[in-house]
């Protein structure tokens, strides 16, 4: 009974990592976007469901392209797997972080409304704003040994900024761009 015991075990949590493996970015580890579609549209309804709050942030990093022009592509996947990091050690286990595409990343804060959404997005900014990574001096074509970047976030809540998934997403994604406008390294939420 125990050899087959341990089987069962070592298959379970072999066919948990591949789950895991098949939902996550292959870059930095943080959900993908097929995973994300799937998780906002279960939590939608629950929401709808129980009557309760949600909300999402889109999360953009600020002069990506100019960070990956200074220091290379290795320091930008670098730093993207950073804010992944920070994005995950921030929020609750029942919050998702996913990898929208790019250096974008959107969060579902499942039972927090707008204004708890903004101040935990907010703690995160300044967070990664208050961080930076190592850099190898002979890979970098700048004599700076660390590298730092700001975030813009943008935050939308159920069911005020959407219905759907896609309503709520762009509702976000709306709202980055303003805080992009607005001088970036910032948070936007509903007025």
């Amino acid at each position: 009974l125990g050899p087959a015991t341990a089987l069962d075990v070592y298959i379970v949590s072999g066919l948990q990592r591949q789950r895991r493996l098949s939902n996550a970015d292959a870059l930095t580890g943080a959900f993908n976007r097929r995973f994300l579609d799937h998780f906002l549209r279960h939590e939608l309804a629950r929401a709808a469901r129980h009557k309760t709050a949600l909300a999402v942030a889109m999360v953009d990093v600020d002069r990506f392209k100019q960070l990956n022009d200074n220091f290379g592509h290795a320091a930008g996947d670098r730093m993207l797997k950073h804010i992944a990091q920070t994005l995950e050690a921030a929020v609750r286990r029942t919050d998702l972080v996913a990898r929208y595409g790019g250096e974008e990343f959107v969060v579902v804060l499942p039972e927090s409304n707008a204004e708890q959404a903004v101040m935990r997005m907010e703690r995160i900014r300044e967070a990664i704003e208050g961080s930076a990574l190592t850099l190898d001096k002979n890979r970098s074509r700048s004599s700076s040994p660390t590298m730092r970047v700001t975030i813009s976030i943008g935050v939308a809540s159920w069911p005020n900024d959407g219905e759907s998934a896609q309503e709520l997403i762009a509702s976000a994604d709306r709202r980055m761009y303003e805080a992009k406008k607005l001088g970036r390294n910032r948070t936007v939420g509903p007025a």
